[in-house]
């Protein structure tokens, strides 16, 4: 799990602090300046993959940017702080979930980034993509004070940033995109470890590949899941029982939002 080092001076909660908590869905933007919490995505996404992973190029405007995000679903978890104004979110947690069937048919790249990759995918699992039965998750990104924030309430929690963002997919689809049955990914070895040994049903579809480390393609079924998951939602809201609600965006003529409490 990729945690960001604080470059932007953003500032992060005490629980003292945060008013609400909002966990949004922008289906298919157009691009991510598409709305101002789609922006700090893309900012968030510079600092980890450009800034201190140097996985991607930086660019001059700050944001990551990329052809698949056009035919993703993006989901952000933002908290707002007492005192600040109706319109300023900070951005705790993101991911995109490319989905295979809105890729444009004149694109020269594949339809799911891990299809470009050197990673040999069965047929089965391609054809699950095509048909959109299968999202990849791509871009996560988790603050480190958020985590630290995670770690730090109620003590011997077992909720780790990783599962945060499994959870903010899960309740996307199960709520919003019914016809979802399982998640691909290209993960590292040690991530899917800590998954398994929390008890989740990992599939691994493909023999390790080099791809910036070491990462291995699995697949994660919904259903297989889902209790597993949901019991993982429940325990992260109670955490924050008491310091955090949910807020409401205005919907934008350029990006529908959907939200949806955790």
């Amino acid at each position: 799990m990729f945690k960001l080092q604080n470059r932007h001076e953003v500032r992060y909660p005490d629980s003292e602090e945060i008013s609400n908590l909002t966990l949004s869905f922008f289906p298919l933007p157009h691009n991510m300046k598409a709305h101002r919490v789609l922006i700090s995505c893309a900012r968030l996404r510079h600092d980890v993959f450009c800034i201190n992973n140097n996985w991607e190029p930086t660019t001059p405007d700050g944001l990551e940017v990329d052809q698949y995000d056009s035919s993703s679903h993006h989901v952000a978890l933002t908290a707002k702080f007492h005192g600040e104004s109706r319109q300023t979110e900070t951005v705790l947690a993101y991911l995109r979930l490319v989905d295979g069937t809105k890729s444009s048919l004149e694109s020269e790249h594949p339809i799911v980034p891990m299809l470009a990759t050197q990673a040999q995918i069965p047929s089965d699992i391609r054809e699950k993509i095509a048909q959109g039965k299968s999202l990849e998750i791509s871009r996560l990104c988790v603050s480190l004070k958020f985590n630290n924030r995670m770690t730090n309430t109620g003590g011997n929690t077992n909720i780790k940033p990783s599962n945060l963002n499994l959870i903010m997919a899960w309740r996307l689809c199960n709520r919003l995109l019914p016809d979802v049955e399982s998640f691909v990914a290209i993960l590292e070895p040690a991530l899917c470890k800590q998954m398994e040994r929390q008890g989740l049903k990992i599939a691994r579809i493909g023999e390790p590949i080099n791809y910036k480390g070491q990462r291995v393609p699995v697949e994660i079924d919904m259903f297989e899941n889902a209790a597993l998951v949901e019991a993982m939602g429940e325990h992260f809201s109670s955490l924050l029982t008491g310091t955090i609600g949910v807020q409401t965006y205005e919907n934008t003529a350029t990006s529908p939002v959907h939200h949806i409490r955790l």
